[in-house]
């Protein structure tokens, strides 16, 4: 798995663009509103989401979304978006998320 987040920031407080993508945790993938819309609603900092049928090295990721991110700030966030869980009776998490941080 190929993340850019590793690579060093040097200004920990500037705001960089993070593009996300994610696999749900539903075995058909033909209504993922769910995610969106949990990502919309968690965190202040996801400008656009949208559900996506998007093949990258093998795995097929549902939701896609641009968020603005303090450097200092990656990992924690990396790590809030594989925490999400929807509310309803079935619940519907992240199982695959890949997320690319420009390095400007």
């Amino acid at each position: 798995m190929c993340l850019l987040w590793r690579i060093e920031l040097t200004q920990k407080d500037h705001l960089h663009n993070a593009y996300i993508l994610i696999r749900c945790t539903k075995s058909r993938h033909t209504n993922c509103k769910p995610v969106r819309n949990m990502l919309m609603k968690n965190f202040t900092n996801v400008l656009q989401s949208y559900t996506t049928n998007t093949n990258v090295e093998g795995v097929d990721y549902c939701v896609a979304a641009k968020a603005l991110v303090k450097a200092s700030e990656v990992a924690e966030f990396r790590q809030s978006i594989k925490r999400l869980k929807s509310d309803s009776s079935r619940p519907v998490g992240v199982s695959e998320l890949k997320l690319l941080i420009s390095n400007q």
